[in-house]
C-alpha cells in the first residue's frame, strides 16, 4: 500500500465484502460514485468513467433481486449501527426494539417480493439462497427484539451475539446467492490503487471471533483457527463426500425438532457442538468435485441448526414474556436450515409450516 494513501480512500482498500451492506458498495463502485468520492476533492486526479457493457440476462436479474431488497438495503446500515450502539448502552432498549420493528417490517417487504419472483432458469438454486438470507435477517430482528426485555446479564449478552451471528450467516447465504450467479453476470469492474477487494471466508468460524456463544449457553467449539477466503480448495468424488457428510453425525431432523419443542435444554447443547463439529468437519474435507457452492451451502445449513438449537436453549432462559418468541425463533431457524439441504444428501424435510417465515410485527 502506498505510504501517501488519502485517508479519505483508506476505507476502501482492503475491506472485506460480504453481504447485503456490501453490495450497496459494489453497487456504489459499478456506477462510479465512489471513484468520484475518491477522486472528486483533488485536481490532479480525474476519473473517466468506462463504458457500462450491456447488461446480461443475470445482472438483469439481480438487478430485480436488488430492487426486492430494496427496502431492507436503505435501512440496514442504519440498523447495524444502532446495534452496535444498543451492545455498548448507548441505545435505550425502547429505541432498539422500535428499530427492530421497523426492520422486520422492511424485511417483510423483501419476503413478499421474493416470494413472487421467478428463478432465474440457469441458476435456479440463487433465489432460495436470497429468500433464505432475508428470512435470518428476519430471525436475527427477532431476536434482538426479544433481548431488549431480558435483563442485563449473561444471558442478554448471549442473545446479543446470537443477533450478529444470524446476521453473519444471513450475510453468507445472501453472498451464495451472487456466487451462483457469478457465471451469468457482466465482471465487476476493478479500479487498481483505489478499491482492493479481500474476499471474505465464506463459512465463518465463530469461536474463532469475538461472537463465540458462551453460558448459559453451551460453547460449541474450542477450535480458535481464523478462515481466511480460500482462492481453490482440494476436491473429491461426490460419492465420497456424501458419505463424509452422512458420517459426521449430523442429528436428525425429528431429534432437532422434539428437543426445541420439548425444552430438554441437555439435548439441545449436545446437538448445538454436534452440528458445529459437522460443519467443521465439512470445511477440513475437500469439496464434491466441481460443486463447491454445495460443501459450503451445506456448512452454512449445520451453523444455523446450531443457532436454532442454541436459541432452543435460551428459550429455556428468558422470562416467561419471551419464551414462545424466542422458541419460535428455534424453530424458525431449524426450518430455514433444512431448506438449504442438499436431497442428494437424504430428505431433511423440517416438520414445521412455511408459515414461521411469516414476519409478524
Amino acid at each position: 500500500m502506498r505510504t501517501n494513501q488519502r485517508p479519505r480512500t483508506g476505507w476502501l482498500r482492503n475491506r472485506r465484502v460480504v453481504g447485503l451492506a456490501a453490495v450497496l458498495v459494489g453497487t456504489a463502485v459499478a456506477s462510479g460514485a465512489i471513484a468520484w468520492a475518491v477522486t472528486g476533492s483533488s485536481s490532479d486526479h480525474h476519473a473517466t468513467p468506462e463504458p457500462t457493457p450491456t447488461a446480461t440476462a443475470g445482472d438483469q436479474f439481480s438487478n430485480a433481486v436488488l430492487t426486492d431488497f430494496a427496502n431492507m438495503s436503505t435501512g440496514v446500515i442504519s440498523y447495524l449501527k444502532s446495534l452496535q450502539e444498543w451492545r455498548a448502552d448507548k441505545t435505550d432498549d425502547a429505541s432498539m426494539a422500535t428499530v427492530a420493528k421497523t426492520m422486520l417490517a422492511d424485511v417483510a417487504a423483501t419476503q413478499k417480493a421474493l416470494a413472487i419472483r421467478q428463478p432465474f432458469p440457469q441458476a435456479p438454486r440463487a433465489l432460495e439462497d436470497y429468500r433464505r438470507s432475508a428470512d435470518l435477517y428476519a430471525q436475527s430482528a427477532a431476536l434482538v427484539e426479544a433481548a431488549t426485555a431480558v435483563p442485563r446479564g449473561d444471558l442478554r449478552t448471549q442473545l446479543q451475539l446470537a443477533t450478529n451471528r444470524a446476521q453473519t450467516l444471513a450475510d453468507r447465504v445472501f453472498d451464495q446467492g451472487r456466487a451462483e450467479m457469478k457465471p451469468f453476470l457482466t465482471p465487476e469492474r476493478e479500479f487498481p490503487g483505489v478499491v482492493q477487494v479481500q474476499k471474505a471466508n465464506e463459512v465463518p468460524n465463530f469461536a474463532a471471533t469475538a461472537l463465540a456463544a458462551g453460558p448459559p449457553l453451551v460453547r460449541v467449539s474450542t477450535d480458535t483457527r481464523p478462515r481466511d477466503y480460500q482462492d481453490t480448495r482440494p476436491e473429491q468424488s461426490l460419492e465420497q463426500w456424501l458419505r463424509l457428510v452422512q458420517s459426521a453425525g449430523v442429528p436428525g431432523g425429528a431429534e432437532e425438532e422434539s428437543a426445541i419443542d420439548a425444552g430438554r435444554k441437555a439435548a439441545l447443547a449436545d446437538m448445538s457442538m454436534r452440528f458445529t463439529h459437522a460443519s467443521d468437519l465439512l470445511y477440513d474435507k475437500p469439496d464434491p468435485s466441481g460443486e463447491r457452492i454445495v460443501n459450503t451451502r451445506i456448512q452454512l445449513a449445520l451453523l444455523i441448526q446450531a443457532e436454532a438449537t442454541q436459541a432452543g436453549q435460551a428459550a429455556t432462559l428468558v422470562p416467561a414474556a419471551q419464551h414462545d418468541r424466542v422458541l419460535h425463533v428455534a424453530q424458525t431457524l431449524a426450518l430455514i436450515a433444512d431448506k438449504l439441504w442438499d436431497d442428494r444428501l437424504g430428505p431433511r424435510t423440517s416438520h414445521y409450516s412455511d408459515a414461521l417465515l411469516t414476519v409478524t410485527v
